[in-house]
């Protein structure tokens, strides 16, 4: 393998630019960050020592040549790759080899950081992202990359190597049309159904042009499939979710509205399961006070928690996903608008903004149960594919990439001049 692994092309002016808008994207704290820390410490001494370690890595950690059936897969969190247990299970009984990387953004695992060769002509501001991708495709040598994320350069960086590499994106959840959603440049893209390629389309800034594939989700436990509606349940369950910077009001205020809730009706049982990155901090607090509340780790497996459940409650988490497939009604709390935007909610159930509000939506799903049942069913149908046996057909379509074969899809032009 040559030294410099990258294509020498105009390249580099497309990634900077959209690098740049990634960091607009970021809070007020990572802006100062960025400016603070890249402008003085990053571009002067980490642009020394990144390209010495990259080079000494190079030299003396040099994998064996590709497997043709070697695969790796960057899930974001140790919560992803415990749910593509069934998945990753396949790949190996076909034959490959398939190696996990922790990405350096968020998640309970992280590996360190580590850098690879970078040539000398890519510029200060992309440092970090070509040395990441230098070294994972140096240590791996992979014939195969699986990307779980929505933005970034990484995948971009990767798939324009000049080592022969197909990237894919498998989704954790609905591809929304949202600045979040603007990374396309892979090979294949995996979705879990026709909205998600619809709202690709409707993005405005795609970076990148990608094969979109209707995959269905990789987590569906086809128990879900299985399980009697939840008429005769005991529990309602609010899927909490992640404090993402940027979200941090809006998550609250549903957060908030599920505590008063509770408080008022000590005579229900309230399950809080926690997002699988987030802290237990403010619900083991509130649980003290209010004592209805059930506190549930986040990667406890959500078979077990629907089972029990009569109907849940979400802010617009993907959980409304497996809670629909389980038979299980959901109200959205929302106070801007994004559950209808980003799951079209408002067709199928209801979506309140007060707690006043809530107490009658759960009168009048528990009241009318059955058409909220139909309403269950045609709610998943916009949204995901592959319902039987998305798993194994996920399985089937990354083996026929690996053994070198074209996979149809439709595919979605990048429209953004970056």
């Amino acid at each position: 393998m040559e030294v410099s692994i990258f294509k020498k092309n105009k390249i580099y002016s497309r990634y900077n630019a959209y690098n740049d808008f990634l960091c607009h994207h970021t809070t007020e704290d990572m802006r100062l960050k960025n400016n603070l820390y890249f402008k003085f410490i990053y571009k002067l001494f980490l642009g020394i020592f990144v390209r010495v370690v990259g080079i000494l890595h190079y030299l003396f950690n040099r994998t064996n040549s590709c497997n043709e059936y070697r695969i790796l897969i960057l899930p974001a969190c140790s919560q992803n790759e415990n749910r593509l247990q069934p998945i990753l299970n396949i790949l190996k009984k076909s034959g490959a080899k398939v190696y996990i990387e922790y990405q350096n953004t968020y998640g309970h695992k992280k590996r360190k950081m580590s850098f690879g060769y970078v040539p000398l002509d890519v510029p200060s501001d992309l440092l970090l992202q070509y040395s990441e991708g230098t070294f994972l495709l140096q240590k791996y040598n992979p014939k195969v990359v699986l990307f779980m994320q929505n933005s970034g350069l990484l995948p971009a960086i990767i798939r324009n190597s000049t080592q022969k590499v197909v990237t894919v994106n498998l989704s954790h959840g609905i591809t929304y049309s949202d600045d979040s959603f603007s990374m396309f440049d892979y090979d294949y893209y995996f979705m879990f159904g026709r909205s998600s390629i619809n709202f690709a389309r409707q993005n405005r800034k795609r970076f990148g042009t990608t094969k979109a594939i209707l995959a269905g989700s990789p987590f569906i436990d086809t128990q879900l499939l299985r399980m009697d509606n939840g008429e005769t349940g005991n529990s309602i369950v609010y899927f909490s979710q992640w404090l993402a910077p940027e979200f941090v009001d809006e998550i609250q205020f549903s957060n908030n509205i599920v505590c008063e809730f509770a408080d008022r009706n000590r005579h229900r049982k309230i399950v809080i399961k926690l997002h699988p990155l987030e802290d237990e901090g403010f619900w083991k607090k509130k649980s003290i006070l209010v004592n209805n509340l059930e506190i549930i780790n986040g990667t406890e497996e959500i078979v077990s928690i629907l089972e029990k459940s009569t109907l849940s409650l979400i802010a617009w988490s993907n959980a409304a996903i497996e809670s629909t497939i389980a038979a299980r009604p959901f109200i959205a709390i929302d106070n801007n608008g994004r559950a209808e935007e980003y799951l079209k909610v408002g067709k199928y159930f209801p979506v309140v903004n007060s707690v006043e509000n809530l107490e009658l939506a759960i009168e009048n799903i528990e009241s009318s149960y059955a058409y909220y049942i139909t309403a269950c069913r045609d709610f998943v149908k916009q949204h995901v594919q592959k319902l039987d046996d998305s798993q194994g057909y996920i399985s089937k379509t990354i083996i026929e990439i690996l053994q070198g074969n074209s996979v149809d899809g439709e595919i979605i032009d990048e429209n953004y001049n970056w």
